[in-house]
């Protein structure tokens, strides 16, 4: 029987068991059309963003549904924010999830049994498993992008010097042994110390689809968690 599992806790250790049917949709893209006097048809304005993704889980439960049921949403109701959101329909894949909506139970028969729907509002990504492999350089390379999407990556940088991705430069000026750089909110860090002041980044650092060129310019070496995605 198949399950999903949010933030480690696996629904068939609650004796809740899903179906997928609803988990295949995909979310709207964010544009707004301009109309113009005097010219036929809209302009598009679109930035290749997308709104998030309601994801439906149909679920039942068995047998012992009043104890397993308050277990079960005690378990999801204690979660604050967006946690991480598998299922056995898209084993390779996981989401970030936000448990939001309340339930309404059908039960069977003295109870015993039930059938309800759990709904998350996701972030509209799909994140690849594969994405959250360390990819590590000690010299010039490539890494393939295997989506339509750019990523924005997490990077280790070992050393100072520059960092050079398609193109785009990462100028590293002091270091102590290394330099974390989080390209999805473009800050750069060692554990809780803010490390901004010694780098230099351009204005939106992404792996592109296909093939990316990585050049080391005085860096030691660098460790790229590539945070592929798609939809």
């Amino acid at each position: 029987m198949m399950f999903f599992t949010f933030n480690g806790e696996n629904t068939a250790e609650y004796g809740v068991y899903i179906s997928g049917e609803a988990t295949y949709n995909t979310p709207d893209r964010l544009v707004e059309t301009v109309r113009v006097a005097g010219r036929n048809g809209e302009i598009i304005v679109d930035d290749a963003n997308y709104s998030n993704i309601e994801v439906k889980y149909p679920c039942f439960i068995k047998e012992e549904l009043e104890e397993k049921l308050g277990a079960f949403v005690a378990m999801l109701a204690s979660q604050r924010g967006y946690g991480r959101l598998e299922d056995t329909y898209h084993p390779q894949y996981f989401r970030k999830a936000h448990f939001e909506r309340g339930m309404t139970i059908k039960t069977s028969p003295y109870n015993k049994a039930g059938t309800f729907e759990v709904v998350f509002n996701c972030m509209p990504q799909k994140f690849l498993k594969d994405g959250e492999k360390k990819i590590e350089l000690m010299t010039d390379g490539k890494i393939m992008n295997p989506t339509k999407f750019e990523s924005k990556p997490l990077l280790r940088v070992y050393g100072t010097g520059t960092l050079t991705i398609q193109g785009q430069e990462i100028t590293i000026s002091s270091a102590d042994e290394y330099t974390d750089i989080d390209c999805e909110i473009m800050e750069a860090y060692k554990g809780t110390v803010n490390c901004n002041e010694n780098v230099t980044l351009p204005d939106n650092l992404v792996l592109a689809e296909g093939a990316n060129q990585i050049t080391l310019t005085g860096v030691i070496k660098v460790e790229i968690t590539p945070r592929w995605w798609t939809l």
